[in-house]
């Protein structure tokens, strides 16, 4: 059976089968404007285009009382438009179009599986516009792991000396060099699911080589312990914007669409 969801105000209900969503609009507790996805639909659309309203004897629910609050204060409703549905919030978020899917995150940056994140990243293996969300990035950054652990231990097997060599083992420098760009793609995407700009990763890898330039200039002209002090200076810019892209990464993305999709 296929699993609804339908709005109530600016809450969501369900899964539930269409038996039920049936039985809700003969009980007159949905309406045929009433806001259902399932699975498939790409946004919530009215309950009308699905189910059928006419042999519906129940008097629709009445009206709201008259409240003495502020129509500004009051809860807004889900309004449709153009076969996609927007719930209005308070402040910023007010004119922001929702639209989530049954894992309750944005369907431009769906949740992912394992395999599915990995696949993903590699058949976005240069693409840096769009959005992840958290599982693609996390999913992603375990295989990341596990291929270097594969890839050492089998440098190991088949190469003895390569775990005390400067350059490592060719499969591991393989793989390496094999998912740089997928794993820089989806770091950038990572960050605009977050409505946050890319270029907090590549401004930083401009801002590294600037630095080691410099670090270069000052070698050469005031020896060790400018070097050594330029040296930590880094060393602690890179412990902090670390830290930062960390709780960045964990965050929940943005519930509905923001100016990267």
């Amino acid at each position: 059976m296929t699993n609804w969801y339908y709005a109530t105000g600016n809450d969501r209900e369900g899964p539930v089968e269409a038996d039920e969503i049936d039985r809700l609009i003969g009980a007159g507790q949905i309406a045929s404007d009433t806001l259902v996805w399932r699975e498939g639909l790409d946004g919530w659309e009215p309950a009308m285009r699905h189910f059928s309203f006419a042999a519906r004897s129940a008097p629709p629910p009445p009206p709201p009382p008259v409240s003495d609050t502020p129509s500004s204060l009051r809860p807004s409703e889900p309004s449709y438009s153009g076969g996609s549905s927007s719930f209005a919030g308070d402040g910023a978020a007010s004119s922001a179009s929702t639209q989530l899917g049954p894992d309750g995150l944005y369907v431009g940056a769906p949740g992912r599986g394992f395999g599915e994140a990995i696949s993903t990243c590699f058949s976005k293996y240069v693409t840096f516009s769009g959005r992840a969300s958290r599982s693609e990035y996390w999913f992603f950054v375990l295989f990341l792991v596990l291929g270097g652990i594969a890839a050492t231990i089998i440098d190991a097997i088949i190469f003895p000396g390569s775990l005390t060599s400067e350059s490592g083992g060719p499969f591991n420098a393989i793989f390496s060099l094999a998912t740089l760009l997928p794993s820089l793609a989806v770091s950038w995407r990572r960050l605009h699911d977050l409505d946050r700009s890319g270029w907090w990763i590549g401004g930083f890898y401009l801002a590294m080589i600037v630095v080691v330039v410099v670090a270069v200039a000052i070698a050469s002209s005031s020896g060790d312990d400018a070097v050594f002090a330029v040296i930590g200076i880094i060393a602690i810019a890179a412990i902090i914007y670390g830290i930062v892209l960390l709780v960045w990464f964990c965050q929940r993305g943005t519930p509905g669409p923001n100016r990267f999709g």
